[in-house]
């Protein structure tokens, strides 16, 4: 995916691609083989990330080392524009992830003002 967000930036800054506010939301177009490789490589690495997922292997550490583990916390954030969903498996992972998110959007509001 990093590879495919480097390309598409370094179409941008060639002038393959353009990039346009509708609305509130970025949108990247273009055209040319930067612009292409860029969209191919970050298709391919959301797939590799869901698929790694899904792989098969020890689902937790006590069948490798015998030793049970502690419960694992996740939490995340989804900007659908300025619109952040967020989540997390218990109440401080949660409110890590909004603090994430009012960074984020800070940052955004920064930058296009």
């Amino acid at each position: 995916m990093v590879t495919g967000v480097i390309l598409v930036a370094i179409s941008v800054l060639t002038g393959e691609a353009r990039v346009a506010i509708v609305i509130i939301i970025p949108v990247i177009y273009g055209a040319g083989v930067l612009m292409l490789g860029g969209i191919l490589c970050v298709i391919a690495g959301f797939f590799l990330m869901f698929y790694s997922g899904s792989m098969g292997g020890p689902q937790n550490d006590e069948e490798t080392t015998g030793q049970a583990t502690a419960e694992r916390k996740v939490g995340g954030v989804l900007m659908i524009g300025p619109i952040p969903i967020i989540f997390g498996s218990d109440k401080k992972t949660a409110l890590i992830a909004a603090a994430i998110a009012l960074i984020v959007m800070a940052l955004t509001l920064l930058l296009l003002l």
